[in-house]
């Protein structure tokens, strides 16, 4: 059994399942931000040059590294450390939310299309040219994320167009 401290720096997203073990500090740093975990399951993403946590169980504690600003999280909460390096008050969250991606799928709730095209181009690694008046319009479904074409093409149907490859890894709404 290790003991000590666990340190690990993210760029993207990603889940964690820590075991309890009092010899032991575990944590993720991302962006400025640094989450420490005393056994628990949480998810970081890093997505957009801000930090945003989510616990599902346990306890953690997300500080600033630089101010060392700090907040606590209980399951069911998420909190996010902005670009410009403000700390968020922690806010219950659906799961959906912050966990879907593990199942192959894309849960929003009232997003704009803006964050749903954000975390489609991550998931993708694609780009999009969409008016910017459309960035704005809310959205509530679900997309399966197996199939990049589907994905593209039910979004599509749903805002009453399609998106169309202009080259090769940029789309635009048509």
């Amino acid at each position: 059994m290790y003991t000590g401290n666990m340190r690990y720096r993210l760029e993207g997203e990603g889940y964690f399942v820590v075991t309890s073990n009092p010899e032991r500090t575990f944590s993720v740093e991302g962006n400025n931000g640094l989450v420490s975990v005393l056994g628990t399951q949480f998810n970081v993403s890093t997505w957009g040059n801000q930090t945003t946590v989510y616990l599902e169980e346990g306890r953690i504690r997300f500080e600033h590294l630089t101010s060392q600003a700090s907040t606590e999280l209980v399951p069911g909460q998420r909190s996010t450390l902005t670009e410009t390096g403000q700390l968020l008050t922690p806010a219950t969250e659906s799961n959906d939310d912050y966990l879907d991606w593990m199942r192959g799928e894309m849960t929003f709730d009232q997003h704009t299309l803006q964050e749903i095209l954000s975390e489609l181009g991550h998931h993708y690694a694609i780009t999009f040219n969409v008016d910017d008046a459309l960035l704005t319009e809310t959205f509530s479904g679900r997309l399966d994320l197996s199939d990049q074409t589907l994905s593209l093409q039910d979004l599509g149907n749903v805002m009453g167009g399609s998106f169309v490859e202009s080259t090769p890894g940029t789309y635009r709404f048509e």
